[in-house]
């Protein structure tokens, strides 16, 4: 049986009957259930695109994280260990705070200077890993991390070292990085310098992230900007 083109084109620019809609959505169950998804999925992009909007941040992905090793293992650690410990929460933001800091002096004190992610060309990734892991010895003590202690006696004793076994652990592990949902929560922590820059930065990745919902969100953010 041969197909015709145009009997498909025919079907797919047939006009609606957009009243059969509303008979349709009283009628079935199933109907205002998909209407009720997609609503949802639209207050998503319309109220993330708002909230990226009043905290606008700039940030590049790839020049400021994805190709700074000493970033992307940072924030590697914090998403293995810490997605869904929030306990005590002041703590660990301050903990978040002083680490990742503390890693981005890692490039200013020549401990790590390859960009890029092609890590065999930096001396390798047990290379890196290992004078990161050094560096995080060096971190200074945070008082906070024995308020994190007490909810979470396994810890090691201090920060700088719970990283460290992280890291040296990651530098034999294939598959050490976690996936990039629960890495994006912890990228308004990367150059904050206060609690209130924190709490910006992490408004406007809150609310970037859901304008990835759909890709009906690139559409929208992409007319903004030429806006």
């Amino acid at each position: 049986m041969s197909h015709d083109p145009s009997n498909a084109m025919r079907a797919v620019t047939a006009p609606v009957d957009l009243g059969s809609l509303l008979d349709l959505y009283d009628r079935s169950e199933e109907t205002r259930k998909a209407v009720s998804h997609n609503i949802g999925i639209l207050k998503c992009i319309r109220g993330g695109l708002g909230m990226a909007e009043r905290h606008r941040t700039a940030f590049d992905p790839r020049r400021e994280y994805w190709r700074l090793p000493e970033r992307r293992l940072a924030v590697a650690y914090f998403a293995d260990r810490w997605t869904g410990r929030f306990a005590p929460a002041s703590a660990l933001r301050v903990v978040a705070r002083r680490v990742l800091l503390h890693f981005d002096q890692a490039r200013t004190d020549g401990v790590v200077s390859y960009r890029g992610v092609e890590y065999e060309q930096g001396g390798g990734f047990d290379k890196i890993c290992a004078a990161l892991a050094d560096h995080a010895r060096r971190l200074a003590p945070i008082p906070e991390w024995e308020q994190m202690r007490k909810v979470w006696p396994k810890l090691a004793e201090t920060a700088g070292e719970d990283v460290a076994r992280y890291l040296l652990n990651a530098s034999t592990t294939e598959d050490w990085e976690e996936g990039f949902k629960r890495r994006l929560p912890w990228f308004g922590y990367l150059g904050a310098r206060s609690d209130e820059d924190l709490q910006d930065r992490q408004a406007f990745f809150f609310g970037y992230a859901n304008l990835w919902t759909t890709t009906n969100a690139y559409v929208q953010v992409r007319q903004r900007r030429r806006g």
